[in-house]
């Protein structure tokens, strides 16, 4: 699964990022990198996400290049937390 099919609310681990070099270097600068998690903010394009206490807005180039495993249990969390549906 990729970031760019993740929704409002929903949150991952960054298992690989297939993107070229150039784009994968302001990732990594931003700490998107396998290993971080990830929360959607806002779906579309761009999509915008939190990670590291930042926040960035990701072309859906970008974020169709990010593998995440979704974390289920954090979206039930959030989606409570905000009274998201």
């Amino acid at each position: 699964m990729t970031l760019s099919q993740l929704k409002r609310g929903d949150s991952g681990v960054i298992t690989r990022v297939n993107t070229t070099d150039v784009i994968l270097a302001k990732l990594a600068s931003r700490g998107i990198v396998p290993g971080a998690r990830v929360n959607i903010l806002a779906h579309g394009n761009p999509c915008l996400i939190a990670t590291n206490n930042d926040e960035w807005a990701l072309s859906d180039h970008e974020a169709s290049g990010i593998h995440v495993t979704r974390d289920s249990g954090a979206v039930s969390k959030l989606k409570s937390l905000f009274n998201w549906s």
